[in-house]
């Protein structure tokens, strides 16, 4: 064999090795997912009810009705659409949003093995791959009914293919890139920006080689792409508020921030009421919130407002990124190390001022939302996690020469003192971790620690059957097992929210101890209860500590509901 044909069979044998590598680590990600849904998730999380429960309506050919009984603009539809498509064989959306999540949380090992393997080569492609097949944030929000991961991995797909097109100035992994980040937007509708971003470092890269006529070309067939993939959601959001409309929260959030920029906590925030029962939080009417605010929406306006929760925000952001068991100086060390340990070529230049870009477009994502919740921080993993790959190997490559320049190795020594350095890196970055893990709160939603909320909700449905109507707070747990349409109790003093319960009569009232702080009065109601004669006990359960569960049947002032008979209720009351 000739030494060009030599060169082409090493050429394959490389590509078969890594695919088998990506294929080995995308089945070990995939298994510890599924063990970690078996070990550690009891109880559907918050946000999670909500997607259910969507996708539940669009099974029932209910439309896309959210669990609190009007249509949902706040949600981006693809992420229900795909549980409800994997309900169909597996019967049960909780289930099913599990499942999903994990597949792709696993999947996304495929993206991000392979922008390692073009930016870095095929060994920081391993160690990549198994930082976040392992990750233990990245493992337990796959377990959890989030739509962070699946964004994820539509977006670092879309940006490994806008990578790939940004280098190259190619058709066709421009259009590729636009399909897949037209996707994230369907989940979480920010991927917009990132589309114009990705089409315009293109254009800028490649305007003075190629010429702008060319680059621009393949810009706008990204753009085309992700467009044509957006459109039906875009259609439906605007034909919901009669304007052209892109998404349906900004000015939601927008509401609340301003809320709380005027001295208000979150929830009231986000769920007060006046004394004239006037619905002032955004979250107990989300739905008219897509296409409106009662604060000025004028550009200065607005400019005003993102530089003041920047500047809030940033503080938060900095404290997480800094945690020494979530994040923490190490992994940042390793980022450090990545991006200043070499030279950078030309290409790898623009090649990492095109990840830098990305990346700091998520940062401000994070940096304009409301208020900083941990999950937020979640799409800066994939890019801290890919450099600190790069980082281990440079870590383990100073292990090998320092061991080198002590005692003569072997090859075959030098490259097993390598393999163990990268090794102890990986799973010193893996390890940490796991001691903050149950400090998140939003994974802490979902623990067996929160199983009599389930139990609640549960019992709740199968003694009352049918439709019926669920007051809490903030949580959708409790209604989405009771399969009940739900009304947040609202934030106000005691006297008022019984004013506004008797308006809005619901079925059922549930008070939960894990929340008592976010009501004024909701401690005193628990431990001395309702003040009100409307209100009957009918269900206590758990400690008062941490999970006591009480609910009460809520006396109407009309008729009882055509499903929920009167004489059924009237055994509890």
């Amino acid at each position: 064999m000739n030494q060009l044909g030599v060169q082409e069979q090493q050429r394959i044998d490389r590509g078969l090795r890594g695919w088998l590598l990506l294929v080995v680590v995308l089945i070990l990600a995939l298994v510890i997912r599924l063990t970690w849904v078996r070990t550690q998730t009891a109880v559907i999380e918050n946000e999670g009810g909500e997607y259910a429960r969507l996708a539940d309506n669009l099974l029932d050919k209910k439309g896309y009705t959210s669990i609190l009984g009007g249509p949902n603009l706040m949600y981006a539809p693809l992420y229900p659409i795909l549980i409800a498509i994997f309900t169909l064989p597996l019967g049960n959306s909780e289930m099913a949003g599990r499942f999903l999540t994990v597949i792709m949380g696993a999947v996304l090992v495929v993206p991000m093995m392979l922008i390692a393997r073009r930016l870095y080569g095929y060994c920081v492609a391993l160690i990549c791959g198994l930082l976040v097949a392992f990750h233990p944030l990245l493992i337990g929000f796959s377990a959890a009914v989030y739509n962070e991961v699946p964004y994820l991995t539509f977006q670092m797909l879309g940006v490994y293919f806008g990578l790939v097109g940004f280098g190259n100035l190619g058709t066709q992994p421009c259009l590729l890139s636009g399909i897949f980040l037209g996707l994230a937007y369907l989940i979480r509708p920010e991927a917009v920006g990132l589309a114009g971003l990705i089409a315009g470092a293109i254009v800028v890269r490649h305007s003075r080689t190629s010429g702008i006529k060319k680059s621009a070309k393949t810009a706008v067939v990204l753009l085309g792409a992700f467009l044509l993939v957006a459109l039906p959601y875009v259609l439906f959001l605007s034909h919901s508020t009669g304007t052209l409309c892109f998404e349906g929260k900004s000015r939601l959030n927008y509401t609340i921030g301003r809320r709380m920029l005027e001295g208000m906590s979150y929830n009231e925030a986000a769920w007060g009421v006046g004394e004239d029962l006037s619905e002032q939080g955004p979250l107990l009417q989300s739905f008219r919130y897509a296409a409106y605010t009662p604060y000025p929406f004028t550009i200065p306006s607005v400019a005003s407002y993102l530089l003041k929760v920047g500047k809030r925000n940033a503080r938060d952001v900095y404290q997480l990124l800094s945690s020494p068991f979530l994040f923490g100086p190490l992994l940042l060390g390793f980022v450090f190390l990545a991006l200043c340990q070499d030279t950078w070529s030309p290409t790898r230049a623009w090649n990492e001022l095109f990840l830098l870009a990305v990346f700091a477009f998520s940062v401000v994502v994070i940096l304009q939302a409301h208020t900083v919740l941990f999950r937020y921080v979640i799409p800066l993993m994939p890019f801290l996690l890919l450099w600190s790959a790069k980082g281990v190997e440079g870590f383990s490559v100073w292990i090998k020469k320092t061991v080198n320049a002590g005692c003569s190795l072997s090859p075959k020594s030098s490259e097993i003192v390598m393999l163990i350095s990268a090794l102890a890196g990986c799973s010193i970055l893996v390890a940490i971790p796991i001691l903050g893990i149950d400090d998140v709160f939003d994974l802490e939603q979902g623990t067996s620690r929160n199983a009599a909320i389930k139990e609640a909700g549960l019992w709740l449905g199968s003694s009352f059957p049918g439709d019926k109507t669920v007051m809490t707070a903030t949580t959708t747990a409790i209604p989405y097992y009771a399969k009940a349409t739900l009304k947040a109790i609202p934030y106000c003093n005691s006297a008022t929210a019984i004013r506004y319960i008797t308006e809005v009569s619901p079925d059922f009232l549930v008070l939960e101890s894990r929340v008592a702080e976010s009501r004024p009065f909701l401690r005193d109601w628990i431990t001395q209860g309702v003040p009100s004669p409307n209100a009957r006990l009918i269900y206590d359960r758990g400690d008062s500590l941490r999970s006591r569960v009480l609910i009460y049947s809520w006396k109407r002032s009309g008729p009882v509901g055509p499903t929920l008979g009167t004489k059924q209720i009237s055994e509890f009351r």
